[in-house]
């Protein structure tokens, strides 16, 4: 059986919006020209390559960019996971080597380390760049009580070490936000009913501690959004959500294909774009009159801009504590670096 490299994993990257001002300009047919304006600066620049990876080593850019466009590779994946699943692994030496070039490759590059503590020096470096990390234990689905418990005491260490990383306007006194992942639609009126619950219980005073997610890639995304902010309202609690698209298309579609039922997620990547734009402005609107808070978590840069203008226009100001945008570690360094 291959023995799982531990994955304590700084999972997103999350930055504070800035919301620098930009304008455009037209001249009348026929009018004189006058000395142009410099131009403004625009909300996402990524004409200036040099400022955005100044903080980045060359090597660990080069190797970025093998571990990603390896993983680019159809043939590629599809090897790795047949070796991984292979016999080959039940051979003590042979596992050993390809847990070693595993660990300083794909793992090393989108996990944050394989304790606390190498995980929290990761966090501190991203500090160091002016980013910030939220930290994640990261498991799996499991059917075990042992299991279970062995992964709450695995959850709790990480909350208990996160009060030593670096400060934010969101951990004072050990004021901690806590982010609860989606799951498959099997699990996750479950994972809504606790997390609800816990919101109904921290979330106070205008301070959103515990935060949902939402998966845009499913059909009933923005219902289920309005639904719990509408209940909130009534309960006069802030909520908190991530949004996320979604990451379990394959499984979601096999099983309700087993079932004879339609697949809950949307028919095309378009409507998927549509549903997350429209529940990422339905939040910020939310915020520019209210308490709620939200975590953009998107590699999308279209996504993106569309909501940096948004927040903009509604006068969002940058260092608002209630508006994150979020990557995965090791995806969307351009993106994160803006």
């Amino acid at each position: 059986m291959v023995r799982r490299l531990p994955t304590t994993n700084l999972r997103l990257f999350s930055r504070r919006l800035n919301t620098v001002s930009s304008s455009s300009s037209s001249i009348a047919a026929g009018s004189r020209l006058s000395k142009p304006e410099p131009a403004a600066p625009t909300i996402v620049d990524l004409d200036d390559p040099r400022k955005l990876f100044s903080s980045v080593s060359t090597s660990k850019f080069l190797r970025s960019l093998v571990n990603l466009g390896l993983v680019a590779n159809e043939t590629f994946v599809d090897f790795g996971m047949w070796v991984m699943n292979s016999r080959l692994v039940e051979t003590t030496l042979v596992r050993d080597v390809i847990l070693k070039t595993v660990k300083h490759t794909m793992f090393e590059h989108f996990c944050a380390g394989e304790t606390t503590e190498e995980a929290g020096q990761c966090a501190r470096k991203i500090h160091e760049a002016g980013l910030r990390g939220m930290l994640a234990y990261a498991v799996e689905h499991t059917s075990d009580n042992n299991t279970c418990d062995r992964n709450l005491e695995g959850f709790i260490r990480s909350v208990d070490f996160s009060k030593s990383l670096p400060p934010s306007s969101k951990c004072v006194d050990l004021n901690i936000p806590l982010t609860i992942d989606a799951e498959d639609t099997s699990l996750q009126p479950a994972i809504d009913y606790f997390t609800y619950s816990s919101a109904i219980m921290y979330n106070k005073d205008g301070n959103a501690i515990v935060y949902g997610t939402i998966q845009a890639y499913l059909k009933d995304a923005k219902e289920r959004l309005f639904t719990a902010s509408k209940t909130a309202d009534k309960l006069g609690i802030p909520m908190g959500f991530k949004l996320v698209r979604g990451a379990y298309m394959s499984s979601e579609t096999r099983v309700a294909s087993r079932f004879g039922f339609d697949s809950p997620i949307h028919d095309s990547i378009d409507k998927t774009h549509s549903c997350y734009d429209e529940c990422a402005s339905f939040m910020l609107e939310r915020i520019a009159n209210g308490n709620d808070a939200v975590v953009l978590a998107t590699h999308n840069l279209q996504s993106g801009k569309l909501a940096a203008l948004k927040a903009r226009n509604m006068g969002i100001r940058k260092g608002n504590p209630k508006l994150e945008f979020a990557q995965l570690y090791g995806c969307q360094k351009l993106y994160r670096l803006v």
